[in-house]
């Protein structure tokens, strides 16, 4: 491994065991990630041979280098999200794949669970590296550090440390290609490899994939990112003009409440308890905890989900389905829908827990979409968090049930 830590003449005052700590931490980092990260390719290779696969590398947290982790981008995926996009969005379908074939988020490959524990030693390495940080912060051991240095100097250490980890990944993705079957197959398919994450520009992804791909692959992909940011350009002025036409003829539909009459009486959500809270019983991947905020945060309820089932569903998501459009009034179609399954929701939950109450809020906002959350009310003055964080207006209720009182707290409130 080439040693590139930084300068032991740098003028920034270190910690005496520095550079020495701080070099076998990334001689680790090298060895775990140019290990795994080989292991973790070949195994997303075998197991998507039917994908045409164009990108494939690591996906890292820029700020804070906190994770690495592996993803990748297919043909077929990025057929799919850009499939999905088009039906809101003003642009056409090939377009929208231009904007988003080198958006990692916009994979639907990157979403994937796998992919956040195949590299458990690199993770683990990177845990080392902040600890290591956290141990020489100077607010909590001064006496590590020169005397005269303050917590910039810290900082700006850190963030040389972290290009120095940015490097050291670099080298490790290089070192991996050394394996003849994995350098094949970048090669043979053309397939970029990527170091990636989504905070950085996209001349810093275009640094970082430079010395890791041929001359001609990253050309390609050089050439592909200029072409995307000139489709989003285009996008955002259709957009623009989408939004105007809305503003002077906003879109109509024939639907009727009572056209998701089958969803609105086929919701019926069960609840379980967990101290004195009260939660929808779902399944979740984190332990639950008590309070207002914890149940307001588990309980919400994605409306477009609950109305999946309906036959209307599709003419419904395409008329509102996205942030861009005019906001809604009380009495347009979706908060009506929405404040039937509110009414529903606090019904059965008057059934379970008859001597309580719970406040319900729904909230139909083109800014934040369209849910419903729950809480139980407590003497605590609690307000619901997107209460105190709407700025956009659109219409927000919320609603009080106690045994068969039903009572509206919040009125709607509608910003044109």
């Amino acid at each position: 491994m080439e040693n590139r830590i930084i300068s032991i003449n740098s003028p920034l005052p270190k910690p005496g065991n520095f550079q020495t700590e701080f070099k076998k931490l990334l001689e680790t980092l090298h060895q775990c990630v140019e290990t795994e990260s080989r292991k973790s390719f070949q195994e997303i290779i075998e197991q998507n041979s039917h994908l045409r696969i164009y990108s494939l590398g690591l996906y890292y947290s820029a700020g804070s280098w906190s994770y690495l982790c592996p993803t990748y981008a297919s043909e077929e995926g990025l057929a799919h999200s850009a499939g999905v996009s088009a039906r809101h969005s003003p642009a056409d379908e090939e377009d929208l794949k231009v904007t988003l074939r080198w958006s990692p988020c916009d994979s639907p490959h990157h979403a994937e669970e796998k992919l956040e524990s195949m590299m458990p030693e690199t993770e683990a390495a990177l845990d080392h590296i902040r600890d290591f940080f956290d141990s020489i912060d100077p607010l909590y051991a001064p006496k590590s550090w020169p005397k005269g240095s303050i917590s910039e100097d810290y900082y700006q250490l850190i963030r040389e440390a972290h290009e120095e980890i940015r490097s050291t990944v670099i080298l490790a993705l290089q070192a991996s290609l050394k394996d003849q079957p994995l350098r094949d197959f970048f090669d043979s398919r053309h397939c970029a490899l990527t170091l990636n994450a989504g905070e950085i520009s996209a001349s810093d992804f275009l640094k970082n994939i430079k010395p890791l791909n041929n001359p001609e692959t990253f050309s390609r992909v050089a050439i592909e990112i200029v072409e995307a940011s000139e489709a989003q350009a285009v996008e955002d002025a259709l957009w623009n003009l989408k939004m105007r036409e809305e503003a002077e003829n906003p879109p109509t539909t024939d639907l009727k409440v009572g056209d998701f009459s089958k969803v609105i009486e086929g919701f019926s959500p069960a609840f379980i308890t967990h101290g004195d809270s009260v939660f929808l019983d779902i399944e979740r991947d984190r332990p639950l905890s008590e309070g207002n905020l914890s149940e307001e945060m588990e309980n919400r309820i994605e409306l477009m989900q609950l109305l999946k089932t309906s036959p209307h569903f599709e003419e419904l998501d395409k008329l509102y389905g996205h942030f861009i459009g005019n906001q809604f009034e009380t009495e347009d179609l979706l908060p009506c829908i929405a404040r039937e399954l509110t009414i529903n929701l606090g019904k059965a939950l008057a059934a379970q827990f008859a001597d309580r109450t719970f406040r319900v809020l729904m909230v139909v906002d083109r800014h934040s979409l369209y849910y419903i959350t729950l809480c139980c009310k407590r003497n605590d003055s609690h307000e619901f968090n997107a209460l105190e964080h709407k700025v956009f207006g659109g219409v927000y209720e919320v609603y009080e049930f106690s045994g068969n009182r039903i009572s509206l707290v919040s009125p709607s409130e509608t910003t044109h």
